[in-house]
């Protein structure tokens, strides 16, 4: 039906109409002002009995679809121009239903023919991840079928759920996923705002690369061996949900019913990247926002949300040596500190590391190369200042060049424009300049997790870094080469300071602190 649909619109169809606005019914012609009538999209309901006519009364039908959304057989849901709904009335055919908001499954023929079905593979039975953009179901379908594929290197783990009751899934990637090993530890998170789609596709990349690539590829077993490498595709599915199923209008937020009515409405929500507590609401009133119903509300109160506490623990309990939250659309890799009137350190080894992979990433966009900011514009509660501030994890925002783009060839050449940053990461831990520490108590010989420093990389924001409590593990990403001062210290314990010279490797210190 939808070429006949499509080709319909014939001279004699314009007549038909032409003829129906001229003498049709009274009743049935209910034009709008000129000044009123606009060309946005919309979709309407009408009577099944009624979409032949209905698509042959509409010129050229570039935008007349019938769609596979929920309805009853004796109606059909039909995506069309406000206009077009215009002509439809004045040839006496009756909108049973017209709503303004358009969700993006509306718009992505691609996303409605792969809706339902199990997770795509290629010709040799592989399965992969660049076929569309994805919904929150589609994602938590592909991360199961990657974990029921590859359990000698995965594990799933639902970090917790959100307010619509959907589990924040995370998939740790590591040569002996169900063994705590004492290993560095990476984070790759897209989708705090759930309608940055493409936010999503670098994650679900780096799970492709990093397992189809553990038999196959040297680097990537390394990778995989040496590190535990964790993926959270879609920190905030209700947001990514409501974009899709919705309207596009919503999605950056989460779902939070902020009115008590029972309901989060499509303004309702808490933008989970200004929910952090590091300098939560601190930064005025253009950086986050206290009022319900903005895009920027920074919720009730700092680290408010399931997800953002999702996140939370997560990085606490692992300790993060690097991680990567990806957006869209700014060609920018954004540096912490990111809040106004927040100091880094100096030097940094944050914005060494910056300035070193700037060069191997790929924008796609002629003219538009990635920059080094410390910020779009002020913000405050942000993931990955509180990541820095928490853990001392050199956490990095990556702005995508484009916002949604068509599908297609955009996807792959951004995703692999940007795909050097993670495995720059990777590479980075294991050759330096890095001073890993592992603090042991004297007394006992078990991991101590005493608070760890570098004399020569003075911070300003009252941060206190330890050693992973499981482990006494401690990694220094150090911004050159040099002799540095490890000082480690806890309370009832000697105060140590040990010397070391770090050229361009990996220097690995062990340090017993004894009880005072």
């Amino acid at each position: 039906m939808g070429a006949m649909l499509r080709t319909a619109a014939t001279l004699a169809a314009l007549a038909t109409l032409l003829s129906a606005c001229t003498h049709g019914p009274t009743h049935a012609v209910r034009w709008h002002k000129t000044s009123e009538i606009t060309n946005r999209l919309q979709l309407i309901t009408l009577r099944t009995a009624d979409l032949e006519r209905a698509a042959a009364l509409i010129p050229l039908a570039e935008d007349f679809e019938p769609l596979p959304l929920p309805s009853s057989p004796e109606t059909v849901t039909v995506k069309t121009r406000e206009v077009q709904t215009g002509w439809l009335r004045a040839a006496g055919i009756e909108i049973l239903d017209e709503r303004s908001q358009v969700p993006r499954a509306a718009l992505d023929a691609s996303y409605r023919a792969r809706r339902g079905r199990t997770p795509p593979r290629d010709e040799a039975g592989d399965l992969i991840t660049g076929d569309g953009y994805h919904d929150a179901a589609m994602v938590e379908a592909l991360l199961h079928a990657y974990a029921k594929e590859f359990p000698h290197i995965t594990r799933l783990e639902e970090l917790g759920r959100t307010w619509e009751g959907r589990p924040i899934l995370a998939l740790l990637i590591t040569d002996h996923p169900d063994i705590q090993e004492d290993e560095p530890a990476l984070l790759l998170n897209g989708a705090h705002h759930g309608n940055e789609l493409l936010s999503v596709e670098p994650v679900l990349d780096a799970i492709e690369g990093l397992t189809h690539g553990f038999t196959a590829d040297p680097q990537v077993r390394r990778w995989v061996e040496e590190n535990e490498i964790w993926c959270v595709p879609v920190v905030n599915p209700d947001g990514l949900d409501r974009h899709w199923h919705l309207s596009t209008t919503t999605g950056r937020n989460n779902a939070r019913d902020l009115d008590g009515d029972g309901v989060a409405s499509l303004r309702e929500g808490v933008d989970l990247n200004r929910n952090y507590p590091f300098r939560w609401g601190e930064g005025g009133k253009t950086a986050s926002s206290g009022e319900p119903g903005t895009a920027y509300h920074r919720g009730p109160a700092p680290g408010s949300e399931p997800e953002t506490q999702a996140m939370m623990h997560l990085v606490r309990r692992e300790r993060f040596v690097f991680s990567v939250s990806y957006h869209t659309a700014a060609t920018s890799l954004l540096v912490p500190y990111t809040i106004d009137k927040v100091r880094g350190p100096h030097p940094s080894p944050a914005w060494a590391f910056a300035r070193g992979v700037l060069p191997r990433l790929d924008s796609t966009r002629a003219g538009r190369p990635y920059r080094l900011r410390r910020q779009l514009y002020p913000v405050d509660g942000t993931d990955h200042d509180w990541f820095m501030h928490e853990t001392g994890a050199l956490a990095y925002l990556l702005e995508l060049p484009l916002h949604n783009p068509d599908y297609g060839d955009h996807r792959d050449a951004i995703v692999r424009g940007a795909r050097p940053l993670w495995q720059a990461m990777l590479d980075r831990i294991e050759e330096g300049p890095t001073l890993t520490v592992h603090v042991v108590d004297a007394a006992t010989g078990e991991p101590h997790p005493a608070e760890v420093s570098i004399d020569e990389i003075p911070w300003h924001e009252g941060e206190r870094f330890t050693a992973h409590p499981r482990t006494g593990r401690f990694d220094f990403i150090l911004p050159a080469p040099g002799t540095y001062h490890l000082r480690v210290s806890r309370e009832g314990y000697e105060t140590v300071v040990r010397e070391a010279d770090v050229g361009r490797e990996q220097v690995s210190l062990l340090v017993c602190q004894r009880p005072h």
